[in-house]
């Protein structure tokens, strides 16, 4: 059973990672894995939902429209759980959170 993805989608995520409609070998994994994944790791460093952030009131169901810059820190999280080298995830992580710490609960914006 797939995990309830809020923002990203498989579309994107497989634009993102360059990856073909007919290489499905990593979409269960994507899907149930890696995009809740960054997802929940966005919620936690944020310190709300990702609902929360929703530029849209009209949509009430996902994937969520939220503002560009927590979509690319989703898609930085997700490089980063991929990645294998530690020092390029570091860098991943620090870019996401960088684009994320307006949007913190008691932050900004």
């Amino acid at each position: 059973m797939a995990a309830a993805l809020k923002v990203l989608t498989l579309d994107l995520v497989k634009l993102r990672l360059r990856l073909t409609a007919r290489q499905t070998h990593l979409d269960e994994s994507l899907e149930e894995l890696d995009m809740p994944g960054a997802e929940a790791a966005a919620e936690t460093y944020l310190g709300r939902p990702l609902t929360d952030l929703v530029t849209d009131s009209g949509v009430t169901e996902p994937p969520y429209p939220v503002p560009g810059d927590v979509v690319t820190a989703l898609l930085y999280y997700l490089e980063a759980d991929l990645e294998r080298d530690p020092k390029t995830q570091e860098l991943y992580i620090k870019r996401a959170e960088n684009l994320l710490y307006n949007h913190r609960a008691n932050v900004g914006v």
